[in-house]
């Protein structure tokens, strides 16, 4: 019982990082290519 407990906490905490990962992902991105276009 506590590790299905256990593993549904670990998903409500996925659930609440999952926005600032991809926020993170985004940005890292853009300024990868906004890099790469000012070289090019």
């Amino acid at each position: 019982m506590s590790d299905i407990r256990k593993k549904v906490s670990m998903l409500q905490v996925m659930a609440d990082i999952k926005p600032y990962i991809i926020n993170m992902i985004a940005m890292i991105t853009k300024r990868f290519v906004e890099n790469v276009l000012k070289k090019g």
